[in-house]
């Protein structure tokens, strides 16, 4: 058959991917018909290694791209099944594995392709031991020279296991290591240099460090202009991946440029309905989606559906994705019909083309129960909801993120009661309890209660008010409490949104009261606070605060978050705050803490200081 065309068709996939080293792809391209299907299956290149990934994550477009090759392979055991069979004993045991000896070079090479494959299964300790053991041969056994390119590559593999498991400073470490090698080993612009200086922004992408992954697909950039045409695809790739990046930085107008610079390109180099094209559409639709110009992005998800339509089977995933966009887009403009109709579209797709329990469905059921909250559909949003959570049990660890999310989701689903409707009440006293019969409450469905309370512990009183909110809204406890500097006064403020076990009257607001009251010693808090940080007849020395210098007559002041779950106990100090020069009404201390039935607990506070030693330990 006529292979050319599907040679060059993988090559191209095969660039636009960035993480194929560029000799392996002219391998193929230049020396396809050298070699045997088997032995190209069995060589240290990228044959093996996608066509794996490809049938175990059922990616459509690598086994489309590699069904050429899948079809030679067939055909060529086949060939050898027929010239063999004839010498063939009746009965004959199959031996998996040769035994080589320890030196020969394909050891390092096979165990390179172990590490591969395990790496693509997500076992990544094995794929470590694997990769880590073909090293081990090229250097002590094969005894490479320091600056060898397939040490390069090596060290390039251990870094993508690293990546894989978020070990971004092994995996930069390891990256540069084999960067050094190919500056030695290779010319300049060598495409590999491209190839080294891309991974190493992928690890600063994920670390957060935005400007620093930039400068390294920036100088991929460079070296591929130079080594390539300049309307070759993978150039195109490297100016979708900036654009990524800006993107993340919400630099949102360079983001676009970029994508519309890769896309200019992929309109020079592919025919005008491939799927690249349909990628670079989306990408430019979710920039607009984020600057908030819906009808901009809404145009670039339909021309990426389109394209989508024509390039794709009918119920590839990539249609699923985009009719999701579209949804997306449709829900920020509040068109609640055309964004469930889009997420139902998307979802028949994935049930199509996805295994039952594949976590893009998921996402789906979860979509489609926002719209169906969004419009008081409650029972169906909550339906959806499990839904998702279900797929999610199978399909996830259990410590993944996304289901924590999902039991969030249902428990902040609310059912809504009905509650006191525009109840203030002022003034009454801590030490006696609020009458039942302050107000009446009001018969009205799809609402939901909240309580406001404003404690002043100086006189002893308690003001608020009992409501009906227009919507469900997650329900949480915040409470806020000041403490002046100069003056007893202290006054907390609670917002509580009731939940569906609470039934918020004012025999609950007294319980409430009570439980709080118990847990809070303002006064002696106060005093505490006071004898720490503040002194009424200021010294004319100068303030040490904990990074900066400030005058005796100012104020140090500082921020404390803390961040507490189940998983994680996250604490941050900002002590770079500069001095302050505040008003007697204004020295204040305040204490911010927000508790999420998700058992989030959220603290914040905001100190002030004018005492001789502000280190805020």
């Amino acid at each position: 058959d006529d292979y050319r065309q599907s040679i060059k068709d993988l090559a191209e996939y095969c660039r636009e991917q960035d993480d194929i080293p560029e000799d392996q792809i002219k391998q193929v391209e230049n020396e396809y018909r050298n070699h045997t299907p088997i032995w190209w299956y069995t060589a240290e290149t990228f044959t093996y290694s996608m066509l794996y990934r490809g049938r175990r994550q059922i990616d459509v477009n690598i086994i489309l791209k590699m069904g050429f090759f899948v079809r030679h392979l067939h055909n060529h055991i086949a060939q050898l099944h027929r010239e063999q069979q004839g010498s063939m004993p009746i009965k004959f045991q199959v031996c998996h594995a040769q035994a080589l000896p320890p030196s020969h070079p394909d050891l390092a090479t096979s165990y390179n392709n172990t590490g591969i494959m395990y790496k693509n299964m997500g076992e990544y300790s094995k794929a470590l031991l694997s990769h880590e053991r073909s090293l081990e041969i090229r250097k002590i056994v094969l005894l490479l020279p320091p600056n060898h390119p397939d040490l390069a590559a090596s060290y390039n593999n251990i870094g993508i296991v690293y990546n894989s498991m978020g070990v971004y400073s092994k995996a930069l470490s390891l990256y540069e290591r084999s960067l050094e090698i190919k500056k030695i080993a290779l010319t300049k612009n060598h495409l590999d240099l491209a190839l080294s200086y891309n991974n190493i922004g992928v690890v600063y992408q994920n670390m957060g460090e935005y400007s620093t992954a930039l400068s390294s697909y920036e100088r991929s950039l460079e070296i591929k202009k130079i080594a390539l045409p300049s309307n070759h695809p993978v150039v195109a790739t490297s100016y979708n991946n900036i654009g990524m990046v800006y993107g993340k930085m919400g630099d949102y107008s360079k983001a676009l440029l970029s994508y519309e610079r890769s896309l200019e390109i992929k309109k020079i180099a592919l025919p005008s309905n491939h799927p690249c094209l349909a990628t670079s559409y989306n990408h430019i639709g979710l920039i607009y989606d984020n600057l908030g110009e819906y009808s901009k992005a809404l145009s670039s998800y339909k021309r990426s559906l389109e394209i989508r339509k024509i390039a794709l089977p009918p119920n590839y995933p990539d249609l699923a994705a985009s009719y999701n966009s579209i949804g997306n887009v449709y829900q920020n403009m509040g068109e609640y019909s055309k964004t469930l109709s889009s997420y139902e579209r998307s979802l028949e797709i994935r049930k199509i083309a996805l295994p039952p329990n594949h976590p893009d469905l998921a996402t789906s059921y979860n979509n489609i129960g926002i719209v169906y909250k969004n419009v008081g559909e409650y029972s169906k949003a909550l339906s959806s909801y499990e839904r998702s959570l279900e797929i999610q049990k199978v399909a996830l660890p259990p410590n993944h993120p996304d289901l924590a999310a999902s039991y969030n989701n249902i428990g902040n689903f609310i059912e809504c009661l009905r509650c006191a409707y525009d109840c203030p009440f002022v003034a009454f006293p801590l030490n006696v309890s609020i009458p039942i019969n302050v107000c009446k409450h009001q018969e009205r469905d799809n609402a939901q209660c909240s309580v406001i309370l404003e404690i002043d512990f100086e006189s002893q009183l308690v003001s608020g008010a009992l409501n009906i909110e227009n919507r469900c809204v997650i329900a949480s406890l915040k409470t806020e409490t000041k403490f002046k500097l100069k003056s007893n006064s202290v006054i907390s403020t609670i917002w509580y949104t009731c939940t569906m076990s609470d039934f918020c009257d004012f025999e609950f607001i007294n319980e409430l009261l009570t439980n709080i009251l118990a847990q809070i010693n303002a006064i002696s808090l106060q005093q505490k606070l006071i004898d720490f940080l503040y002194t009424p007849i200021p010294s004319q020395i100068n303030i040490q605060c904990s990074n900066i210098l400030c005058s005796w007559n100012s104020f140090c002041q500082s921020d404390f978050q803390n961040i507490f779950t189940p998983q994680y106990n996250y604490t941050y100090i900002d002590g770079t705050l500069p001095c302050i020069q505040i008003s007697q009404n204004d020295q204040f201390i305040k204490i911010t803490q927000q508790y999420l039935p998700s058992t989030v607990q959220l603290s914040e506070m905001n100190m002030r200081c004018n005492v001789k030693q502000c280190g805020f330990c």
